[in-house]
């Protein structure tokens, strides 16, 4: 991503988003956990490196209402992360608990304003980070803050589509949780649908299933919310044509892979991403003799 944002050009994002669409649909992949929408603010970030556009907040929400566009025109669903926000902090989320003490001001101005252009452009899924922002809660990741999922990314930014976990086995997810409560339930009663683990042992997927069954039995997981998201899903699975489609690829569709011409464009997207970040005023070479040792 931070190659398509050094070309600074929509419609190398499209075309680029357009043509992994098109390969990772062919292996039967029918949502992309991306585009990362963050603003890089610090390379002490541990979480994004080149996984972003860069640093500028009106280029990242053009590039990223770009690969929206791409990724489900192609019926693959789009997830922008990190909502709120990564890239403005130090550390990683992987492994330590951060809080971000911005203000509201500056949280909207480079940290929203990607997100509500890709809300804006239809966007149907987005990720949550475990980080807290004390702005909106000062107790919770956004993992599991009610007032960032519901307060902020439903209400008041409008966002009808799903809400997606960042992977609940990394350090941040636990901020602010008591030793019995577990991550997933937490975020299930934040307000999300679906719940992320890279690495989850059995024994802890029956652990939670069976939290969920005790509080939808007693009410603590209200069951109209249980319902709304049920729904949101199978509206989605619906939109994605989940039902009709296949999920094997078949032999022609794999055969769309590596096409030449896709090749071609991307070999001169990657010569497009190529900048001049300093020059000492021994450029441009035309004209001079060059010794190559």
């Amino acid at each position: 991503s931070m190659a398509i944002g050094a070309t600074m050009d929509a419609q190398v994002a499209y075309e680029q988003f357009d043509i992994m669409a098109r390969e990772i649909s062919a292996l039967g992949f029918n949502m992309d956990l991306g585009p990362a929408v963050d603003t890089l603010l610090t390379t002490w970030n541990g979480n994004l490196n080149t996984r972003t556009f860069g640093p500028d907040p009106e280029l990242n929400s053009a590039l990223g209402v770009a690969a929206v566009t791409a990724l489900q025109m192609q019926l693959v669903m789009a997830v922008g992360k990190h909502f709120p926000g990564d890239g403005i902090f130090a550390g990683n989320t992987h492994l330590e608990h951060i809080y971000i003490d911005k203000d509201k001001a500056f949280l909207e101005a480079h940290g929203l304003k990607p997100f509500r252009a890709a809300v804006e452009a239809g966007v149907d899924g987005i990720m949550t980070i475990p980080a807290a922002y004390t702005a909106y809660d000062p107790d919770r990741s956004a993992i599991t803050s009610r007032a960032i999922n519901v307060g902020l990314l439903r209400e008041e930014i409008g966002f009808q589509g799903l809400i997606v976990t960042d992977s609940l086995d990394m350090a941040g997810a636990t901020i602010g949780l008591k030793k019995d409560e577990l991550p997933g339930m937490e975020a299930l009663k934040a307000g999300a649908d679906i719940l992320l683990n890279c690495d989850m042992p059995a024994a802890h997927v029956e652990e939670l299933v069976a939290r969920i069954k005790k509080e939808l039995a007693d009410g603590t997981y209200p069951e109209v919310e249980f319902e709304e998201s049920t729904k949101r899903i199978l509206r989605m699975k619906m939109k994605y044509c989940l039902f009709e489609s296949p999920v094997s690829p078949g032999p022609e569709e794999v055969l769309e892979l590596a096409l030449p011409e896709d090749k071609s464009l991307s070999r001169s997207h990657a010569d497009k991403a190529i900048v001049l970040l300093h020059d000492n005023g021994e450029l441009p070479l035309t004209g001079k003799k060059v010794l190559y040792v």
